[in-house]
């Protein structure tokens, strides 16, 4: 599972003239979501994000204070050395971006929960089987 950083964990700071540097609020449940996801043991959860350098350092460290560990940053686990150069597209069954449908808002991490968990519940959380977009007025794709 992958997850964006910028209006997906934390609020965007570019507008404030901030940029790299990190909001210190969250996006709501973001990190309470975080932290279960890094829990439940059939999920491997991957940064996925256009900053790098100083701006993924400030976003990492973000994350690190409040007791996240993305199992990965930018790449697959498995990606070293499979491609030349360093590919940035990682693979993953589902992400989660305040840009998932085509609009920017933060996306509903409670709503994201409680899908993963009765996918998980019921036996069809299957890779690859499914995309979520996260706003109310949105469905999540079956596919």
């Amino acid at each position: 599972m992958a997850y964006d950083f910028d209006d997906t964990v934390c609020p965007n700071t570019i507008d404030e003239g901030l940029y790299p540097l990190c909001s210190d609020e969250e996006i709501p449940h973001a990190i309470e979501t975080i932290h279960w996801l890094q829990e439940e043991p059939r999920i491997f959860t991957l940064l996925f994000t256009c900053r790098e350098g100083e701006a993924l350092l400030n976003a990492l460290d973000f994350l690190h204070q409040r007791g996240c560990h993305p199992d990965c940053v930018n790449q697959d686990a498995n990606m070293d050395g499979w491609m030349h150069g360093k590919p940035r597209k990682p693979f993953y069954d589902i992400i989660i971006d305040d840009k998932n449908s085509g609009e920017s808002s933060p996306p509903d991490w409670l709503r994201l929960r409680r899908i993963v968990m009765e996918k998980l519940e019921s036996g069809i959380f299957v890779p690859h089987s499914f995309t979520i977009a996260l706003r109310e007025e949105d469905q999540y794709l079956l596919g």
